[in-house]
């Protein structure tokens, strides 16, 4: 593998399976990830160092995942010339997890979420007073039938996936019971939020605290279910580097199975529930020759499910713990530590 992967763009096969590899378990021992890869585990580690340095791949992880959080999508008509400043100034808020430049009707979309009592005023009091923005709409997400962390790029057989323990493709993103947070967990979920595969040893050291009340803390929210990991890739370096979100509404009676069959596709990245004029918003990742007659294909196996709109994605800006730079490569860290203040509109 080349230092240079940016300028290179391509991922060889080793390091596609590493990525799979940490799709399924982001914090799994190097020496787990080499046995199933077939490898010496001090080259998994230093495939991995080479791919995180370079901004191609990355551990994240998604905000405290409790019953107190309300999440909703936001899209943004902007000014003319506006869309990448509103994008990036919205990606400095740790409630804006998700910040896209979209094509389509709207030119920004953003998954965002806080907690309930103060999800009202970030929406009316923050981001529709950003400099640029004409109209804002929000949708609030009802349930996540399929989501990001269960999509895998597709470089390990069956067989070693089922060995890694990943039978799952979809989830329930709250756990039914919510152990008591403190601000220690949320210190600890920004610190892996900005790298996931953080030694417990460095986590300890970077929060003050004792290695044991670290790992106590860190068993305590992942067996729970409240502390959700996932493994990221660069779009630009990805065999799957085009991405779609598709407004979408199907009747109630319809939507058990719709869901069902949509969370099964290969290319889907996510499937959650809305309420607005659609009330699905489904993410795809495809490779560039799809975009052509892929809504078609979608629309002709599942007749009950109606295309509303769509939104192709231009640059991603940020995802949950990482700022993207212009290619979509992870740069600096962002909190996603909901409860903070965001800053005052430009």
């Amino acid at each position: 593998m080349k230092p240079d992967l940016q300028d290179s763009g391509r991922l060889d096969e080793l390091d596609l399976a590493l990525i799979h590899t940490l799709q399924i378990s982001p914090r799994a021992p190097w020496a787990a990830v080499g046995k199933a890869l077939a490898v010496d585990p001090v080259t998994a580690a230093r495939r991995w160092q080479r791919l995180t340095d370079s901004g191609v791949a990355w551990v994240t992880t998604y905000p405290l995942l409790t019953p107190e959080a309300s999440p909703a999508i936001v899209e943004f008509e902007c000014e003319p010339g506006r869309a990448e400043a509103v994008a990036e100034e919205l990606a400095a808020d740790p409630q804006a997890l998700i910040v896209e430049v979209t094509s389509g009707t709207r030119d920004v979309l953003a998954t965002v979420c806080a907690p309930t009592a103060t999800l009202p005023g970030y929406l009316l009091r923050r981001v529709g007073r950003i400099a640029g923005v004409r109209r804002v709409a929000h949708y609030p997400i009802t349930a996540v039938h399929a989501e990001g962390s269960t999509w895998r790029v597709g470089a390990l057989d069956k067989d070693t996936e089922t060995e890694l323990g990943s039978g799952e493709t979809t989830t329930s993103l709250v756990p039914p019971q919510t152990p008591r947070l403190d601000d220690i967990d949320w210190a600890l979920c920004d610190r892996l939020a900005a790298d996931g595969r953080l030694a417990v040893t460095e986590i300890a050291r970077s929060l003050g605290i004792g290695e044991a009340t670290a790992r106590r803390h860190l068993n305590r929210l992942t067996k729970s279910g409240v502390l959700k990991l996932r493994c990221e890739v660069a779009r630009a370096a990805s065999p799957w580097p085009a991405f779609v979100w598709y407004l979408a509404r199907t009747r109630a009676e319809d939507l058990a199975k719709v869901v069902r069959s949509l969370a099964a596709r290969r290319e889907r990245l996510s499937v959650t529930q809305i309420v607005g004029p659609a009330n699905l918003l489904l993410g795809f990742a495809l490779r560039p020759a799809d975009l052509v007659g892929f809504e078609s294909r979608l629309t002709a196996r599942l007749p009950a499910l109606e295309i509303v709109d769509r939104r192709v994605v231009q640059r991603q800006v940020r995802l949950f713990g990482r700022t993207l730079d212009a290619r979509g490569f992870a740069g600096s860290a962002a909190s996603i530590d909901i409860r903070r203040t965001p800053p005052a509109p430009s």
